[in-house]
């Protein structure tokens, strides 16, 4: 058989597998990724050939949601490789690894545990390494990763201009709900593997809706998660679950620190300086402080490490603040806080970001020569570091609202 009737052969076999594919997804973006992409990556490489992937999986710290999500598409990926192996004839695969912060929290070590997940720090990542770079949740590593080959996010803060695919949508509260579009077609029930997916993209997804403050799902929303539950190994979230209801009450690890200030519906705190591993009680106090207070939105920030400041917000629907505002307003970009709008702020429930900060104090170790006088001054200067940053957050914030704050 001749050359060119070899190559013909291997186009006809590709334009009858493209075919299969595309009837094998019923979401367009899934569709158009495994065919304009993961395809053509299959297809440019030689017999034989490893395919290397990186995925970061959110910035400095991740979370359960970004991470599961990565675990999809490699999946995702795999699986048309070896559809693409069976039905065109060329062996090729896929090569994974994860990259991405920490994650505190017993219940996350038992996800990590549990779900026999890897992941490596982003100081680890060298993009020379990879012949593609996929990004879960990217917003805090734009500036550290050099490219995205593809991103999955349910927010609206991209890197601009790096990412060739996107598949962004900002009406659901996951981007384990995105990528669940991604794997559903070659879920299997007796599949070990795949029963331990779907118990971590339902983690995922009820992390992030607590993480959020957000507990309401559109219909779409119910029917993944349904799907989920029927997939998904339960002995693993039940593990998870017994250490959430074992965590020990964190509020009087941090009440000594705790100021509060309240504008109106607005309500604005102060937790003080946190250890990296307190870093969600952040979190789970801006919740606590939409459903606890009845406050409309809300404000929670910590000196996390003594290097940064984590703020996160939180708004109901009746809030009249538009949250994106706030949080580019807290971020040092524009003037002021700003009425809601009605399109662009109808999903935005939950903000929040990082400030890094040149310390203008040190907190010297304390020395037995030191005299009374020294050390009293040593253990104030962070407490009076801290009083004056929430001190400049309320003055930045009062200004810009239309009344003026409350003596609560």
């Amino acid at each position: 058989m001749r050359f060119f009737d070899l190559e013909s052969g291997m186009e006809n076999k590709l334009a009858e597998f493209k075919k299969k594919i595309r009837a094998l997804f019923g979401d367009p973006k899934a569709q158009e990724f495994a065919i304009n992409y993961v395809l053509e990556w299959l297809d440019k490489v030689k017999e034989d050939a490893v395919i290397r992937i990186a995925h970061i999986a959110g910035g400095e710290r991740s979370d359960p949601d970004a991470r599961s999500s990565a675990e999809a598409i490699s999946l995702h990926l795999d699986a048309i490789a070896l559809l693409y192996v069976h039905e065109v004839g060329k062996e090729v695969r896929f090569e994974h690894s994860f990259f991405g912060g920490g994650m505190d929290g017993p219940e996350n070590s038992i996800f990590i545990n549990e779900c026999k997940l890897t992941i490596m720090r982003l100081d680890q990542f060298r993009a020379e390494n990879y012949q593609y770079v996929l990004g879960y949740e990217t917003s805090e590593t734009s500036e550290l990763i050099p490219r995205f080959d593809a991103v999955w996010d349910h927010h609206d803060k991209l890197p601009k201009g790096k990412e060739t695919f996107a598949d962004i949508r900002l009406e659901l509260n996951a981007t384990a709900m995105i990528v669940f579009f991604y794997v559903k077609p070659f879920l299997d029930r007796a599949n070990t593997r795949h029963r331990v997916l779907a118990a971590a993209l339902r983690y995922g997804i009820s992390s992030d809706l607590e993480s959020s403050g957000e507990h309401r799902y559109s219909p779409e929303e119910e029917e993944i998660e349904k799907s989920l539950d029927d997939f998904a190994d339960h002995t693993i979230l039940e593990k998870i679950r017994s250490q959430r209801v074992l965590q020990p009450d964190y509020w009087h690890e941090i009440l000594p620190q705790v100021r509060t200030k309240f504008f109106g519906s607005l309500a604005v705190m102060g937790v003080g300086f946190l250890k990296p591993s307190q870093e969600r009680y952040i979190r789970m106090l801006v919740n606590d402080l939409i459903r606890t207070h009845g406050i409309s939105t809300a404000l929670c920030f910590g000196i996390v490490g003594g290097s940064r400041i984590v703020f996160k917000t939180r708004a109901d629907d009746d809030s009249p603040v538009s949250l994106r505002e706030l949080d580019v307003f807290l971020m040092g970009n524009g003037s002021g806080i700003s009425p809601k709008d009605k399109k662009s702020d109808s999903r935005k429930r939950a903000g929040g970001g990082i400030i890094r900060l040149c310390p203008t104090f040190r907190e010297d170790p304390a020395d037995e020569n030191d005299s009374e006088e020294i050390r009293k001054r040593k253990k104030e200067r962070p407490e009076k570091y801290y009083r004056n940053v929430f001190d400049d957050i309320v003055a930045m914030i009062s200004p810009t609202l239309p009344s003026q704050p409350s003596n609560q």
